[in-house]
């Protein structure tokens, strides 16, 4: 029988982590539409989850179904990435939009 696995690959875990009182960790799901869109069907169907995040030393942990994969990068390499690159990408089709006429 074969067997397969949802993998979400996204810029970002859908968690933040926050200390408690006592200075332990704690997962808390992060606001943001792709996190509301996916994590109950992430959830539902056991994934995992790729992605990057600021607090990347930890090691993978689970979110009710969903198996968390942190990507390790050093922040100045993400923010070059996602604050410079992807962002700027984001852009080009809505250049190209507002240059045709419809």
């Amino acid at each position: 029988m074969i067997t397969t696995e949802i993998v979400v690959v996204a810029n970002r875990l859908p968690v933040t982590w926050i200390k408690n009182s006592d200075g332990s960790p704690e997962l808390a799901v992060s606001p943001g539409g792709l996190v509301s869109a996916v994590t109950p069907v992430a959830d539902q169907l056991g994934c995992s989850w790729v992605g990057w995040h600021d607090d990347a030393s930890e090691a993978d942990q689970q979110l009710g179904g969903i198996r968390l994969v942190p990507v390790h990068a050093v922040s100045e390499l993400y923010d070059l990435y996602y604050k410079g690159f992807a962002n700027h990408l984001a852009r080009i089709p809505w250049a190209l939009r507002d240059r045709t006429s419809v």
